[in-house]
């Protein structure tokens, strides 16, 4: 195939594309101008300036509307969501989550830090299976995250954690984790993750 020919391929895949695109996108105005009919009929309104648009996959100008009242509303785009209390980016990536996981569990880690001055095993087991690795692990199987960054992100927390332990700090993270009794996060990941898509079957 000649470079021509393969340029004539490219775009002609690309307006193809752009077709199926755009009538996707004309099916979901659609299914938004029943969903506002449903909502006058059960007098249900829905309030359009909280409802957004993740655009995933293409990069294409789409617009979609909803009706409030007599007025035609354009609803507006987002690239990054909270929902359900996770993350959600327009290119599906488990990074943001992993950002915002951390950030709370750093938080909670510091108020623990100054509200105890020495910590030992038994208390730590408590304090941060409850308070900590809770924000770690919140619905992981949605975002386990496969990139090494967001994994040594997430794993940073329980570094730090495990070190609280007095005579505990100067051993290596490994033998921490050993004498308190508990696993990598991401071993315990990957456990989750395993155990959920069997409970399928």
């Amino acid at each position: 195939m000649g470079q021509e020919q393969h340029h004539d391929v490219c775009r002609r895949h690309k307006s193809l594309d752009q077709y199926s695109q755009t009538g996707r996108s004309g099916t979901l105005q659609r299914d938004l101008d029943r969903l506002g009919e449903w909502s006058k009929t059960w007098l249900l309104t829905f309030n359009p300036e909280n409802c957004k648009v993740m655009h995933i996959g293409h990069d294409l100008p789409t617009v979609y509307t909803m009706e409030d009242g007599n007025k035609i509303i354009q609803l507006e785009s987002t690239s990054v969501e909270k929902d359900l209390g996770v993350w959600v980016t327009r290119d599906l990536k488990p990074s943001e989550q992993c950002i915002q996981s951390t950030r709370n569990a750093q938080a909670v880690l510091g108020m623990v830090k100054r509200q105890f001055k020495e910590i030992d095993r038994e208390d730590f087991g408590i304090v941060y299976n409850t308070y900590v690795r809770s924000h770690l692990e919140y619905c992981v199987q949605a975002w386990s995250p496969h990139l090494q960054k967001d994994k040594a992100c997430l794993e940073r927390v329980q570094r730090r954690a495990t070190r609280m332990v007095k005579e505990l700090e100067k051993f290596t993270y490994e033998t921490r984790l050993k004498r308190l009794g508990i696993y990598s996060l991401e071993r315990r990941r990957l456990y989750v993750v395993t155990s959920s898509r069997r409970s399928r079957f």
